[in-house]
């Protein structure tokens, strides 16, 4: 019994401590004094379901829940993925006020169609994952970028910088002035005895110039929604009241540290 109580007490304490917590965080490296008239949003992707594994005995009773309804999961995301690319486009816009190539405007236009042609990397987007196979991402959407297993964060946090290359042959081609790449996942931890779990929205917005570099990466995530972990409307309720709603607010921040930088 002081066993339970104590692992509820550590419970308990866990989401005061992720509800407490400042959740948005923006870094800039160097400076962009171009005038910007033009964003491209090449990429948006759904990473795989990070599910947690501590503690142990707690993850092993609640991750198998999560198990049996993962094909309808990874569906739901497939499903929500352009929902997700236009709430980031429309939070750039207005933010920024400048026109944001996304979406048919981009897939139609006949210097993406060349651009698909020589940066369609599909295969990089397998994630060594059974259940949540690949990244998701919009159906017309190409991926430029050669990612391992699914790492998303390290390849952009890499020193060795070898997309650099690929976003400027991409900024080139499409007359942007900056290249923006989006990227979001779903966490969830385990509660005591698996009864129940939290589950987490992380999202992730990376800013390049026009030669490659990477000027701009910014990260927000929810606070963290209690779930019983069998139900896929938990997961989708996750991204329509916290991960959308928190697109707007990180770009805020954003906005506020591009200005800054400029001023400096």
């Amino acid at each position: 019994m002081k066993t339970k109580i104590l692992k509820l007490t550590i419970w308990t304490l866990l989401l005061l401590t992720i509800i407490s917590c400042s959740t948005i965080r923006v870094s800039y490296y160097g400076r962009n004094n171009d005038k910007v008239q033009k964003i491209a949003l090449v990429s948006t992707m759904i990473g795989k379901l990070e599910q947690g594994i501590f503690p142990l005995i707690d993850a092993a009773m609640f991750n198998p829940k999560i198990d049996k309804i993962a094909d309808e999961i990874f569906d739901m995301e497939i499903r929500n993925v352009d929902k997700l690319r236009n709430r980031v486009a429309e939070s750039l816009q207005s933010n920024f006020k400048v026109n944001v190539l996304y979406g048919d405007s981009l897939y139609k236009s006949s210097e993406y169609g060349e651009l698909k042609k020589k940066f369609d990397l599909k295969r990089a987007l397998d994630t060594g994952s059974e259940r949540f196979p690949f990244i998701i991402i919009p159906k017309k959407e190409i991926n430029p970028f050669m990612f391992e297993k699914g790492n998303v964060t390290s390849y952009f946090d890499e020193k060795g910088k070898n997309y650099t290359q690929t976003i400027s042959e991409i900024a080139s081609k499409l007359k942007a002035d900056l290249v923006a790449v989006s990227y979001s996942y779903i966490n969830t931890g385990a509660g005591s005895f698996g009864i129940s779990g939290v589950a987490q929205a992380i999202t992730y917005l990376y800013i390049f110039d026009k030669k490659g570099n990477l000027i701009s990466s910014s990260t927000n995530f929810s606070k963290g929604t209690r779930i019983a972990g069998s139900d896929v409307n938990e997961f989708n309720d996750e991204i329509d009241n916290n991960l959308l709603p928190m697109i707007e607010p990180m770009m805020n921040k954003v906005l506020d540290k591009y200005i800054e930088n400029k001023k400096q």
